[in-house]
């Protein structure tokens, strides 16, 4: 049994899954592709 990776890339990877797999169309921000592109931005890097 392997123990679950903690890597930076691995957590930004699965934040960025999290952030696309949400139902964003139930929230005010609406679904994604109707997003203006600095929101995407924010999203896509939320650290910097």
């Amino acid at each position: 049994m392997s123990l679950p990776s903690t890597s930076t890339a691995d957590a930004k990877n699965e934040q960025a899954n999290m952030v696309y797999n949400f139902d964003w169309s139930s929230t005010s921000l609406g679904p994604i592709d109707l997003w203006e592109p600095a929101i995407k931005t924010a999203m896509a890097h939320p650290y910097g």
